[in-house]
């Protein structure tokens, strides 16, 4: 599926070269494969047919949804922690409350 480089720059507010070089040096690069039989599955080609710029949607699609869900269970260990940490803050305080009433 062809891309609009200039246009996904200016909705992020950065250089076109900034959005050209994160898909075709680290994106490409990072999901990028060939298959066993030889085939290159990109995941950005500068050229396909008459297309420039152009990303393998389904590919960029599993990799965004992986993304998501590593980003999920990253916050949960984040938040188990912080739970974690205020029941120990609390338990502490609780404790250090018991001992100087009683």
């Amino acid at each position: 599926m062809p891309i609009y480089i200039d246009t996904i720059a200016q909705e992020l507010n950065i250089d076109n070269d900034i959005v050209f070089g994160r898909l075709y040096y680290h994106l490409e690069h990072k999901y990028g494969y060939e298959q066993d039989d030889g085939m290159s599955v990109h995941f950005f080609a500068l050229r396909l047919g008459k297309d420039a710029h152009c990303v393998n949607f389904p590919l960029m699609a599993s990799v965004l949804a992986d993304l998501q869900e590593q980003s999920r269970k990253h916050n949960l260990a984040i938040w188990i922690a912080v739970a974690s940490l205020f029941v120990s803050v609390l338990s502490v305080m609780l404790s250090v409350i018991w001992r100087h009433h009683t």
